[in-house]
C-alpha cells in the first residue's frame, strides 16, 4: 500500500479507503496479533497467530479478497482453524450471532444427541441462561436433572 505527504505533512493511503468499514476490521485484525498491549493480543498475538504476509503488509489485498468472498458490513471475519492466523484459506465472513458461538469460553452440550451452547438450551428449554448454568455447575443436577426439572414446582403443576 502506497501512501503519500499531504500538504499538512501527514500521510494518506492511497487506496483512499481509510474510513471503509473494512479499513477498521484490518486494522483490529493486525492489532491483536501484533500490539502487545492490545487487550486482544494474549488469545491471538501471543498465541502465534498471525497475519499473512499478503494482508499484513497490503490493505488492498484484504479489502479485494473480501469482497471477493461474501463480505457485507453485517458480517465479521472468522478463522476456519482457530489455532491457524489470518489467511485467504483460513478466513470466512460470518455474522455476529454465529462467531459469538466460536469463543473458547463457550460450553457446548450434547443432550440427547443434539449439541448447543448454553445460551442456545436455555432458550430452547424456556429456562433462564443463569439458572441453567448453575444447575449445569451444580453437583446436586444430573444434566438431565438439570434440563428436565421445571423451573418453579408450583407453577409446573397449574
Amino acid at each position: 500500500m502506497e501512501r503519500k505527504r499531504t500538504e499538512k505533512g501527514t500521510f494518506k493511503a492511497k487506496h483512499g479507503l481509510r474510513n471503509h468499514p473494512l479499513y477498521r476490521t484490518w486494522q483490529r485484525m493486525k492489532n491483536r496479533c501484533y500490539n502487545n498491549r492490545s487487550k486482544d493480543y494474549k488469545d491471538y498475538g501471543k498465541r502465534g497467530i498471525v497475519v499473512c504476509d499478503l494482508w499484513k503488509e497490503d490493505f488492498e489485498e484484504f479489502y479485494h479478497w473480501a469482497l471477493r468472498n461474501g463480505w457485507e458490513e453485517n458480517l465479521t471475519i472468522e478463522r476456519i482453524d482457530f489455532n491457524k492466523g489470518y489467511s485467504p484459506d483460513n478466513c470466512k465472513w460470518i455474522p455476529m450471532s454465529e462467531q459469538s458461538k466460536n469463543r473458547r469460553t463457550v460450553r457446548n452440550i450434547t443432550y440427547r444427541g443434539e449439541t448447543h451452547t448454553i445460551t442456545e438450551w436455555a432458550m430452547l428449554l424456556g429456562i433462564a441462561r443463569r439458572t441453567l448454568t448453575a444447575r449445569l455447575d451444580s453437583n446436586n443436577f444430573t444434566i438431565e436433572q438439570a434440563f428436565e426439572t421445571p423451573i418453579n414446582k408450583n407453577l409446573a403443576r397449574r
